[in-house]
Formats: C-alpha cells, structure tokens, sequence
C-alpha cells in the first residue's frame, strides 16, 4: 500500500472511531440525562408540525363556542347556573352524545378570610360560606344541577398541580400559604380561587382506569391541589376529567398513589364508543401506552399524547346564543361530541399558533376517533435506524475528511447536508407515518461527535502540513512544498525508491581562496555565494538536500514528482553557472571563482534518513556517488559542468553538448558514459567544435583510427588544453592493435 494511501486511511479510520466513540457516549448520556433528547426534539417538533398536511376534520366533533355574539347577548362567563342549564337542556334535547362543559365551574370564594381551617387534615377543605356558585344564589346551582342530571351526558372538568410543583409554579399568583396550626400548606390562594389539596378524591369526580401491570408508576404525575366544580355539580354530571393541557401535548393520567385518573379527552371518547373500558398499560417504569377500547392511544413514557393541532376555526363551529336559541340544525348537534368553551381569546400558545384550549381538546378527540394520532417513534427503531445511518454517515463523513484539497469545506459541507436530509426526513415521517421525532437528539450527538472528530484530524492535518511547509520552506520552491503537503508520500520514514536526478556543485579550489581570504571574509563571500544558488536551486523546482562547506547538493523528482527532472536540473546548472558569472561582473571577490558542476539521472532512495531521534529528509544510492564523482571530474577535464549518458537522453537535445565517452572512476568496476554540456545555442560561440570532437569520437568506435587522429590533432590545434582532446590522442598514438574497448578513459578521481 502506497504510504499516502496508508495516510489516507489513518485519518479515515480515526474519523471513524471518534465519531462512533463520541455518538455512543452521548447516546449513553442521553440514558442519563433524558432531557438531552427530549429538549431538541420538543424544540424542533413546532417547525416539523408546519410542514405537516392538515389533517382532516370528521365532523364528529363540534364546538359550542362563547364567542362575541354569546357575550353580547347573555354576558361573559362566570355566568349564573340558569344560563348554563339552558345550554345543558338545549344539547340534550339536540340528542348531543357527549358534552364538555369546559368552563369555569369552581366555588366563588372572594377572600382568603372567609376560608375555615380544617379540622381533619384527611378531608377536603369545606368553605365556611354557602355553596355560593357562579353569580346567583343556591337556587342558580340547583337549576344546573338539575340539568345535569337530565341531560347525563355530560363531563366536568378539573385542573390539579403536581405534588413537587413548589407553590410559585401554581396556576395564577400563588400566595403564601395561609397560617394553621393543623396545616399550614393545606391551602394555597390563587387570584381568589382555592387549590383543594386531594388527600382522598371526591366521589364520582375521577374518570377510573384499569391499571395492567403490578404498582404505581412513578413517572405519572402525582396530583396534590385540584381546582374544580363544586362536589354537588360533580355528582350530578356524567363525571369530571383532568382537563390540563401543555402548548404541544394534553396530560393524559394523573395519580394519587396507585389510583389513576383520565383526561378529558379519553372521557369523551370512552363515551361515545359507548362506555368503552380505559386501559394504562407499563412498560418496566414508563407508560407503554393508552387504550380506550380497541382504539391504541400512543402516548408518550410520561403519558402525553401529542396533539395533531388543526387549523384556526376547522371545527364546526356554533355560538351557544343560537343553541340556547335553538337556532342551530338538529343534524348539527344530533350524535355530536359537543365541547362548549370560550372562544373570545386564545390563550393557549401552541406550535400551530395561539389556539383556545377548546380547540387543542376538540383537536385530541378527533385524532383519536380519526385515527390521525401523532406517535412518538419506538426506541427500537430510532435504534435500528442510527444501526444503519451511522455507519453509512461515518463512512462519508472520513471520505470528506480525506480529501486532498478543501477537506473542511467538504467535510462541514457534507455535515450540513446530512442535517438538511434528516430534517427532510423527519418531516416525511411526520407527514406519511404520523411519527413524532426529530432526529435532533441523536442526529445532533452524532453530528457534534463526528465533527469534533473531523475537527480533530483535519487540525492534525493541518499541523502536520505546517509542520512539513516549516522544515522544507528554507531549502523548497514553493510550488513544490505544495505538491509535499497535497501527497505527503515522499516523506515517510525509511524512504522510497524514485527515479531521480541529483546535481552536486562545488567551488573550484576554494580551499586555497579561504585562506586567502580569512574567517569572517569566508563566512561572508560564500553567504552570498550560497543565497544567489540556493535561489537558483529553489526557482527550478529542486530540493536542497544539503550544504556543506562550499558544495551544495540538490535532487530533483522528489518528494513531488516532477515532470523531466533531468532537464530542470541541467537548466538550473546552467543557470547557476550564468550567476556565478554575474557575480563575477558586480563583486569582485569572485573574479577568480569557478565552479564544477556533475549530475547523474538513475534510482535512488529517498526519504526521512537516519535514526529516531535525529533524520533528515535525503537520497542515497551510486546515483549520488555517480554525482558526486562527475562533479570532481570537472577538475580533471577544466569543464563545469558534465552529466551521465541517462541525463543527457531524458533532458533532451536542445544543448550543445559533446559526448566525451566511458570513464572508468576510482571504486567503480563499471564505465560510465559521460557527456559535457556546454550551454544552449547562443551562450556557445563555437558550436562546430563541440560537433566535431564527437565525429572524432565516433569515427574511433568505428576502429576508423586514422580519420579520428586527424580529427583530434586538428581541435588539439583549435583548443591545446582540452583535456578531452588530449586524453584521446594519447590513447590513439599508444599503439597500431587498437580495440574499441581500449577507448575507456581510466581516471582516479573518486
């Protein structure tokens, strides 16, 4: 495996395991800390529900609405108990099935002074004044009561606080409890209406349901206060029900110990199904679910059923003036659930909207009777879904991470598309399956796990690069460092073996010109010596492999792969040749420097050389003693700059260059072919002459010797100190048996 591939997969492996790490532990936490999951889903179940299609109406449930009108012609509520009783006999003589008087019908206490401590703190407190209700007199409630009575099909309701609700968590403006030595918490005051503390509830003013499954369910709320219609009202109605509501849900049960009461919705509906039996079942600590009859009521582990909110008004809608007034069709009313409340304002703030709380009832009893009920997902499936995402999303989530170029913006993009999908996806379940859930909790767990583990690796990433831009930005163009950072291959421990081009350059007797020059002049002459090279170096895509003293060694094709490394490095000899000269003409400390120059083209390893401790990023191989020996062989040919067979054929033939034949080098058991480049067209003034000592050379190959001596002593006389030239007549004057293997030039330099 490629070491970028192995890179690769580091990181995706890593992105992997801490995305799958951190999503499990916050599902963990969510165990824990259950409102981590709850809060995000309840948060976003308000904007899910406006994508949602409206469900319809059945018609089966209608409203008797204290409107505008009502109040104009009979007052605004609390009205007296005659009024109501005509409302009460105009249903039943209607054929209504069921009633929901849902108004205000509690005792109409003025003063905390006119309550009486109790005796018993068992009992329920009894008012020291008359059965006062609504704005008449005893004969006002007994006109409703009566009405009750004959009508039959008609619920009360009663709202109640939970045991742990501290006293400003009440309805209303809590007050202070009032003073007694029985009981000081027995009596709260609430805008002049009295909590009754339920030590043991009123007869016939609880809804009963069948509990299957062994004790009390702690997880159902504990009633401890209740506000409801007086004793007598509530004997005298079909029953009395929870009438609670929360903006997104409706209670469902209530409890005093191991006792459970129903809401009022469930009421109504056990009703019109004729008397259907309720049912609570547990499962370990939660509630399972709610049944009335055959009908699955899929509330949630603490008993709230979520609410499929209708539009503003959808009900069918009847100003009680008019069924007081009998101004209403029969068929209107007749087999209807009939909800009576006020609908003047809407004070209950839903995720639909403001609504009135007979609407969010009305709402409740039609999901159920129309089979539209919103359910919370099972956690068997919200499992068996992460089961199958999670990976999935983990597995693009590392591909992101891994990409070479724009990781965090491939990663992050991606994430907030995965987010966008599951919020589609959410709201496809809400509107196809009636499935309440945001994947926010989950989603949200493992979206903030995976992009702190993206976040991680792209950060180490980022530090690695810096880290790799930091070491090679002295000594690497920066095109290159580049070309490092997107494929880091280059730079594993132990190196790689590349086809490479390595140059070796070196000041011509420098030794001799530093004594010359002194310490301080030295340091400072081959200073700039080394800045104008290094330059050179790095401008052509090089790398700087090492300087010591007054030689620099430089390779090509390594770490980035680069096109013909062979002719960017006999370009860059060029060019540091034509430097070298140009600071002859600015600087005259180097009027007399010269410099050999030797590049070899062949395999090589490259890479982190060294031990753990101490490395450096190099090449080693004979190609880089090949180098090393061409460069020393500049001296004894007085060239500067000579290059092996292999360079000189994948550079290509725009030099003017001369091949100066096999050269046998100290320590090396085989010849190398070598040639000599001279320049480019225009830098050459005598182009022939490097043409002519080639034919000479090949006229020699060919055993054609006399043709070749002629040719030789003729550039002898052009140029008498070309070694070359002379290394060649001393070997065809040597002797008449001449063999073509005889023309291998044996030099000692190393």
């Amino acid at each position: 495996m490629k070491p970028s591939n192995r890179r690769a997969n580091h990181d995706a492996r890593d992105t992997i395991v801490l995305g799958l790490v951190g999503t499990v532990g916050f599902l963990v936490l969510t165990y824990f800390l259950p409102v981590l999951a709850t809060y995000p889903r309840d948060t976003a179940f308000p904007l899910l529900m406006r994508f949602r299609p409206q469900p319809k109406i059945s018609g089966e449930v209608v409203i008797a609405a204290i409107d505008n009108q009502t109040v104009n012609r009979m007052g605004r509520p609390p009205w007296t108990g005659k009024q109501y009783a005509d409302l009460i006999y105009a249903l039943g003589e209607y054929g209504a099935s069921v009633v929901c008087l849902e108004v205000n019908l509690q005792e109409d206490y003025h003063s905390p002074s006119a309550l009486q401590v109790p005796t018993n703190s068992g009992d329920m407190l009894k008012p020291a004044i008359g059965q006062e209700v609504f704005k008449g007199s005893q004969n006002n409630e007994t006109s409703l009561i009566e009405a009750l009575k004959r009508q039959g099909t008609t619920y009360l309701g009663y709202v109640f606080t939970r045991s742990s609700d501290p006293p400003q968590s009440l309805p209303g403006n809590a007050q202070a409890p009032f003073p007694s030595a029985a009981d000081s918490k027995s009596m709260k005051t609430i805008d002049a209406v009295v909590y009754k503390l339920l030590q043991r509830p009123p007869t016939r003013h609880v809804f009963d349901a069948i509990l299957n499954g062994p004790s009390a369910l702690t997880i159902v709320p504990s009633m401890k206060y209740y506000l409801g219609p007086s004793a007598a009202l509530g004997k005298a109605s079909l029953g009395t029900a929870i009438a609670n509501v929360s903006p997104n849900g409706i209670a469902a049960f209530a409890r005093i110990g191991d006792t459970y009461y129903a809401p009022l919705y469930v009421a109504l509906v056990s009703r019109y199904l004729g008397g259907a039996p309720v049912t609570l079942t547990r499962s370990g600590s939660w509630i399972d679910n709610v049944a009335v009859g055959n009908t699955i009521i899929p509330v949630n582990q603490w008993g709230y059923m979520w609410v499929n909110q209708r539009a503003p008004d959808a009900f069918p809608r009847f100003s009680v003036s008019e069924i007081i007034e009998r101004k209403v069709k029969p068929s209107d009313l007749k087999g209807k659930i009939v909800l009576v409340g006020e609908m003047i304002d809407k004070p209950n703030l839903t995720y639909a909207g403001s609504r009135s709380f007979v609407e969010g009832r009305a709402s409740a009893v039609e999901d159920i009777l129309s089979g539209q009920i919103l359910r919370d997902k099972p956690s068997a499936e919200v499992l068996a879904e992460l089961a199958l995402i999670l990976p999935v999303y983990l597995w693009l989530l590392a591909w992101c991470v891994t990409r070479p170029k724009a990781a965090a913006l491939w990663t992050f993009g991606f994430v907030f598309l995965a987010a966008a999908g599951l919020g589609v996806f959410d709201i496809l379940s809400l509107a196809l399956r009636g499935v309440v859930y945001s994947s926010t909790a989950w989603a949200g767990g493992a979206t903030l796990a995976s992009s702190v583990a993206a976040s991680v690796v792209i950060s180490r990433r980022r530090y690695e690069r810096k880290r790799v831009r930091t070491a090679f930005e002295h000594y690497l163009d920066p095109k290159i460092i580049d070309a490092v950072i997107a494929d880091p291959a280059g730079l594993e421990l132990g190196g790689v073996k590349r086809t490479l081009t390595i140059l070796f350059a070196d000041i011509v007797d420098f030794t001799a010109k530093a004594e010359d020059l002194g310490p301080e002049a030295t340091a400072e002459t081959l200073n700039v010596f080394m800045s104008a090279m290094i330059e050179v170096v790095i401008r052509s895509g090089g790398v700087i492999d090492k300087i010591v003293g007054d030689s620099i060694m430089a390779f090509w094709g390594a770490p980035a792969r680069v096109e013909n490394p062979a002719r960017l490095a006999i370009n860059c000899g060029l060019e540091m040749l034509g430097q070298l000269r140009r600071l002859r003409e600015r600087d005259l400390r180097f009027a007399d420097f010269h410099m050999g120059i030797g590049i070899a083209t062949g395999e090589a390893v490259v890479g982190n050389l060294g031990g753990e401790r101490r490395f450096d990023y190099s090449v080693v191989g004979d190609t880089v003693n090949l180098a090393a020996r061409l460069e020393s062989l500049t001296r004894r040919f007085k060239v500067s700059l000579l290059v092996n067979e292999q360079t000189h054929l994948e550079a290509g033939g725009e030099y003017i260059a001369r091949d100066l034949g096999l050269i046998r080098v100290k320590g090396k058991a085989q010849p190398a072919a070598i040639w000599e480049i001279a320049g480019r067209g225009a830098e050459v003034p005598d182009h022939s002459y490097y043409k002519r000592f080639s034919e000479a050379l090949d006229a020699a190959r060919q055993t054609r010797w006399s043709e070749a001596l002629e040719q030789l002593h003729q550039l002898a006389e052009a140029k008498p100190e070309d070694v070359a030239v002379n290394l060649y007549l001393a070997i065809l004057g040597s002797g008449e048996n001449l063999q073509p293997e005889d023309l291998v030039l044996e030099l000692g330099t190393k």
